[in-house]
């Protein structure tokens, strides 16, 4: 394990190089001086959206490294030729989640610091800026529950198309079922708390934490999401770790049929979506995606016997939960 995590740091050095410097390009060109620094009614004061860039740049980092360092499992050329090597396949598979962290966390943490050395002579006046510090530190945490669900539903499909999908579906998914769920519970005072179960609001308390450090302000949370996918994020590292001992290199490039890509969240996606969707033509707009949905499933406009009971279900409940939904 050593040896190979070794050579992927060397192969990936254009990387971490080309990383660093786009971070650091883009944190020295948004948080200026002229751009952060505003002043009403000849009172200057910090703007708060300095720490935006920080977390909107690891974010994307992380959301698009699975794909760079799990693709290999998508093809059985390559597949085969990672499973030859001296390795175990639990330790092959940790090696790259952890050199995929690495990646993009090692750049951004140089270009991190480097921009507050940058910001500190004209920023330190108008907040703590110890909170910066706090900051990275909650944004690693951050990074790697959202870094770890990611890389566990990307590394579920079978080819790239199906983990790109299925992992958009894994975090937005919660959000029509809970306000599928808000609804009925609560259906003439519902407050849309469940959007705060999107995947990549995760980020925000982050952010959130940091604003109250710097300017001493407070800020309302939902701390249910917090700790849901804080306990998620461990629960897809641990789960990745061993499920990727039962990765078959004759899988490669096939149909994802994991239970965690689209046999659960196909229908779940849509029936719940369709819940809270009262125009009948973005409803028919669905119902007609339903089908679509199936063929890029099964890869063919011809679904099987099976397949097509499972859609005739799918729609039927989609027609109820568009019918019941109209009554909340």
């Amino acid at each position: 394990m050593r040896k190979y995590f070794l050579y992927l740091i060397k192969k990936r050095f254009p990387i971490y190089l080309t990383a660093f410097i786009i971070f650091l390009l883009l944190f020295l060109v948004v948080n200026r001086e002229d751009n952060m620094i505003w002043e009403v009614q000849n009172v200057k004061y910090l703007h708060e959206g300095i720490v935006s860039v920080y977390v909107i740049s690891l974010g994307i980092g992380l959301a698009i490294t699975p794909i760079v360092e799990f693709s290999f499992k998508m093809k059985k050329i390559t597949m085969d030729q990672a499973y030859s090597l001296p390795i175990k396949r639990e330790k092959l598979y940790l090696t790259r989640y952890i050199i995929g962290f690495l990646e993009i966390v090692v750049p951004f943490t140089l270009s991190y610091f480097i921009s507050l050395l940058v910001i500190f002579p004209w920023a330190n006046a108008y907040c703590n800026f110890l909170g910066f510090f706090a900051y990275y530190g909650m944004l690693l945490v951050s990074g790697f529950v959202v870094y770890s669900i990611l890389v566990f539903f990307f590394t579920k499909a079978n080819n790239v198309i199906d983990g790109i999908l299925c992992t958009l579906m894994a975090t937005i998914i919660l959000w029509p079922v809970l306000l599928m769920l808000e609804k009925m519970i609560h259906p003439n005072d519902y407050i849309n708390y469940s959007d705060s179960f999107v995947l990549f609001n995760y980020y925000s308390y982050s952010a959130n934490f940091t604003t109250m450090i710097l300017f001493h302000s407070k800020i309302n949370m939902n701390y249910e999401p917090l700790i849901f996918f804080s306990i998620l994020g461990v629960a897809a590292f641990i789960g990745q770790y061993f499920m990727s001992m039962r990765f078959k290199s004759e899988d490669a490039g096939q149909r994802s049929e994991s239970w965690f890509c689209y046999k659960i969240m196909l229908p779940v996606f849509l029936i719940s979506t369709i819940f809270s969707c009262q125009n009948i033509i973005i409803a028919i707009i669905i119902l007609l995606c339903t089908y679509l949905a199936y063929v890029l499933y099964k890869r063919s406009f011809k679904l099987d016997k099976k397949t097509w009971i499972i859609f005739a279900c799918v729609m039927v409940l989609e027609i109820t939960s568009f019918i019941i939904g109209g009554f909340f």
